[in-house]
Formats: C-alpha cells, structure tokens, sequence
C-alpha cells in the first residue's frame, strides 16, 4: 500500500524514500485539513460552533450525530467540536507568487541529481498532470540520498509545471 497526492497534480510517493511533506522543499509549508466527525466531510476552521452544513441543519443535529457516533474525542468544557485535524491528509496550495522559489529549488536539484533523469517527462491525462520517469535507473543508484533528491526533482517538476500552466498547483497528500 503506498501513499498518494492528488489535486491539480497526482501520483504516488516513492516508498522509504519519499515524506508526505516532501513538497514543503520548495517553500510552501503544508495546511493540516479540517474533518467533521461522523460525516467526514472536510471544514475550513476548528470555531467551537462550526457544523457541516452540508450534511447537518444545525449545529446541534450535528452534536446529536456525533453523540449517536460515540466518537466524541474532542471534549473540552464539556463543549464538543465537530471537527479535528486530520492525521491522514495534509495540504498544499502553491500559487503564481511561488513559482520563483520552486523553479530555483528544481534547477538546485537538477545540479544535483539531473543527470539520472533522462527519460523523465510530464504526463497530461484528462487535464490531470501526472510524470513518467524510466524505473530502469532507479536499481542500479544504491545511494538512498540520491533517491530521495530525484523523488523531490520528480515532485518539484510537476509542481513547477502545473505553476506555468495554470498559475496554482493545489493538492492533497496521504500520510
């Protein structure tokens, strides 16, 4: 089982050498995503009153359900929280102003690791941007830094083409 990103771009972290994070390389931190209990749906803000107001009329329905759920972890001043921090999911919005940053850390990196990437190249799919890269090189590198900066090229390349396409590059991470 591998982890995955998904957004404008897609694709699978690369197993024991790759961080979920490993997008924070190119200067954007990552946002936590909010969750309401029961319904999952994701929520913008932990305020103690927020509900899902998709799912639920009020914010009492929705105390009513979490109840109902007995999953009531976040209990403080015996108020509820509706929502809670994912553990699973983290978030990244890169935009226009970032392009600078990211494009600068990818030339870094191609310095470093460049010449392992010759058959790398972007995929378009339904306009989902994804890379294809020649598996055949990655045996013969046994040096598991090496492996860890050409998984952050790969990342860093497709950040950075989505950024000239469409001017932002928002995705979701599993952890």
């Amino acid at each position: 089982m591998g982890r995955f990103y998904s957004g404008d771009i897609s694709g699978k972290f690369w197993f024991g050498v790759q961080n979920s994070d490993d997008a924070s390389h190119f200067g954007l931190k990552h946002t936590d995503i909010m969750t309401y209990h029961v319904c999952g749906c994701t929520c913008e803000s932990m305020d103690r009153d927020t509900y899902c107001t998709d799912c639920y009329s009020s914010f009492e329905e929705h105390v009513q359900a979490i109840n109902d759920d007995d999953c009531i972890d976040d209990i403080c001043d015996n108020s509820v929280m509706t929502c809670y921090v994912s553990e699973c999911e983290i978030c990244y919005e890169f935009e226009k102003q970032h392009l600078e940053i990211v494009e600068e850390r990818v030339r870094k990196l191609e310095n470093i690791v460049g010449q392992y990437m010759s058959s790398y190249k972007i995929v378009e799919k339904n306009g989902d941007i994804q890379y294809d890269i020649d598996d055949d090189i990655i045996p013969t590198i046994g040096d598991s830094e090496t492996l860890m900066y050409i998984a952050r090229l790969c990342l860093g390349k497709q950040i950075l083409y989505c950024l000239q396409q469409k001017g932002q590059c928002h995705f979701y991470a599993e952890c």
